[in-house]
């Protein structure tokens, strides 16, 4: 198990100039692990252990780190944690980091779910929102068939749809339908 020795806040990655870079919240672009060795004009520390490894060692190394740590960045970028029991998007790990992961005292009443990217689609007077629909259905037994007793829709101009993530927005919020039974 990897233990945390540092506590590292999600940070929105970006690209400068073919470079991956992390927006701090100040606003400043902090350079990846990568794009800092890639900078580096003394690499004799890196030549020194090619040598001492050797070539086709270093190669294999260096292969393996960059696929993991290039498979690890896509997964996380994919993905939210989110609390089994979550209400209006509190708990809820937008910018999954690994060390997330281990900070998680009862894994049994979470979730790995998979970002849906909505788009900003609903004109208001301040800028476009976003939209969700919800349809909840149930299973009636003696027809056989599911159904639509319930929707949800909800506007959001946050990185996520919920209460947390709109509380300074205007234009956003829910409402709810029911169906009639016919």
């Amino acid at each position: 198990m990897l233990k945390e020795k540092f506590t590292y806040n999600p940070l929105e990655r970006v690209n400068i100039k073919g470079s991956r870079h992390y927006q701090t919240p100040d606003g400043q672009p902090l350079p990846s692990v990568t794009t800092v060795l890639s900078a580096l004009a003394d690499k004799s520390a890196l030549f020194e252990w090619r040598k001492r490894v050797g070539n086709e060692e270093a190669d294999r190394i260096m292969r393996l780190a960059t696929g993991i740590g290039t498979q690890v960045h896509l997964h996380l970028e994919k993905y939210i944690l989110k609390p089994l029991f979550s209400f209006a998007g509190q708990g809820v790990i937008i910018d999954v980091q690994a060390a997330d992961f281990a900070s998680i005292t009862d894994p049994a009443n979470w979730i790995i779910q998979e970002k849906v990217n909505y788009a900003p689609c609903i004109e208001t007077p301040d800028g476009f929102a976003k939209a969700e629909i919800r349809l909840f259905y149930f299973w009636d037994k003696p027809t056989q068939k599911y159904i639509a007793t319930l929707n949800l829709c909800r506007l959001s101009k946050g990185k996520m749809i919920g209460v947390n993530y709109n509380q300074t927005a205007t234009w956003v919020g829910g409402t709810i339908a029911y169906f009639e039974n016919i």
